[in-house]
């Protein structure tokens, strides 16, 4: 289905050891109904489609509003449903023989691991390399319409990749205004793996190219996403055709609605379709999360979290999302395996964990550990041992971590004192001392 490769230092993660029971659990329903997906399944795939997001969002220069990127988010959500559905599907299939009669497990799993294999991994890492590069574009998009008044003007960059293809190359310095109708039919990012990119310019506009059927975008990429928010087009595979072939809607949707659209012919808009939209949600509400606190849902916490770091986990969780209020934050679930350390927190879909260092020289076993775990963002809890802020020497064994920011292991720091937090990254961590004493002074 998808051509191009990888991006190499793509950060993309998918835990394989979630196939074989999510195999066990259909197996198991005979395959389920066709308006439900599997909800442990759906929570890792969207998991993954929502890091993309916040990724690219991380590599644009323009940080567009909260409802844009909720949007974003949820077209991630729905993807994953769809993507989901589709892969149960395909697979529920398999579960009989020729003649009907059901196979054993072992059996079918031989015949169906290759095909969620290759769903959980070869596609799914496309999938997540594209959608990092679109919602990048899209906020990029988003910075080009608040600035057209000053720079009209789109051009096409060349593409960035070492082996790029022929497709894109007829448009390559191509210089049109922002509402001009090629850029509805054509756009970096329509392409799987597409690595070329526009800006915004003042210079003049060419002349249009031509193109042909060959040089239109790939099934599911024909949106502008930086017009209405979604990763992909519902014109994805995974997506059904229309309302009439939609398995989901004609085991949902009432007979009224249902005669509707089968008479009035009315297109399809999965996106805001209310019933995909209830199994996101039915999905969601089955992750064993809850809401405790007025933060609602960008606070949650999981009814399997580690009882006995709850309560300092809960604390520092809430003095993130009540200091950053764009930001959403999770406290994991805790995995009995033996030798296996589990990340607590989940923080704007970044694994994460909470530090609880004895004193500023603990920062250094703090990243160390965090990076071992495999996160990209450390909280340094100052409240819970330390009881003290003191900015001069918290700021230097932060420095001393300069490669970690600058190489991205790790992207962001929260120090959490007095029931607030504070944001360290790459763009402010030269300026720690001033940014720690500012924060210092704010909470005493």
């Amino acid at each position: 289905m998808y051509e191009g490769k990888n991006n190499p230092q793509s950060t993309f993660e998918f835990d394989s050891k979630a196939i074989l029971p999510f195999l066990k659990r259909i197996y198991a329903q005979q395959g389920g109904s066709a308006d439900t997906i599997d909800p442990q399944m759906w929570e890792s795939i969207a998991r993954t489609i929502r890091s993309a997001v916040v990724e690219g969002e991380g590599e644009a220069s323009f940080d567009p509003s909260h409802q844009f990127k909720h949007a974003l988010r949820h077209s991630a959500d729905v993807f994953a449903a769809f993507k989901v559905h589709r892969l149960q599907r395909d697979i529920t299939e398999r579960l009989t023989d020729e003649k009907g009669n059901l196979r054993s497990f072992s059996q079918w799993r031989e015949l169906v691991m290759p095909i969620a294999s290759h769903q959980c991994h070869q596609w799914l890492r496309t999938e997540y390399d594209t959608a990092v590069l679109r919602a990048r574009n899209a906020c990029e998009w988003q910075q080009f319409e608040a600035e057209r008044d000053v720079l009209p003007n789109l051009k096409w960059l060349p593409s960035t990749s070492p082996t790029p293809g022929a497709d894109h190359q007829l448009f390559w310095n191509t210089v049109l205004p922002i509402d001009h109708p090629f850029w509805a039919s054509h756009r970096p990012g329509d392409r799987w793996n597409c690595k070329c990119q526009l800006i915004a310019t003042a210079e003049p506009a060419t002349s249009e190219p031509t193109s042909g059927k060959h040089d239109h975008p790939h099934s599911g990429l024909e949106n502008n996403t930086g017009k209405d928010g979604h990763l992909f087009s519902d014109k994805h595979p995974y997506f059904p055709s229309s309302c009439g072939s939609c398995s989901l809607f004609q085991a949902k949707a009432p007979i009224t609605a249902r005669a509707k659209y089968l008479f009035l012919n009315r297109k399809k808009d999965c996106y805001n379709c209310p019933y995909a939209n209830q199994m996101v949600q039915q999905a969601e509400s089955r992750e064993e999360y809850t809401t405790p606190t007025v933060y609602g849902k960008r606070l949650k916490v999981s009814i399997k979290a580690d009882k006995k770091d709850l309560a300092d986990n809960l604390r520092v969780s809430k003095a993130i999302v009540s200091s950053e209020p764009n930001t959403e934050v999770k406290i994991r679930p805790h995995v009995r395996i033996k030798g296996v350390k589990n990340p607590e927190l989940d923080i704007n879909e970044r694994i994460a964990d909470n530090k609880r260092i004895q004193s500023e020289k603990g920062v250094k076993a703090a990243f160390q550990s965090g990076i071992e775990q495999g996160c990209k963002t450390i909280v340094l809890d100052l409240d819970a041992v330390v009881k003290k802020l003191r900015t001069k020497k918290l700021s230097k064994f932060i420095g001393y971590r300069h490669a970690d920011f600058e190489n991205g292991t790790i992207e962001v720091c929260y120090v959490v004192y007095k029931n607030k937090a504070v944001r360290i990254d790459k763009n402010n961590y030269k300026r720690a001392y001033e940014v720690l004493e500012a924060f210092k002074k704010e909470v005493e």
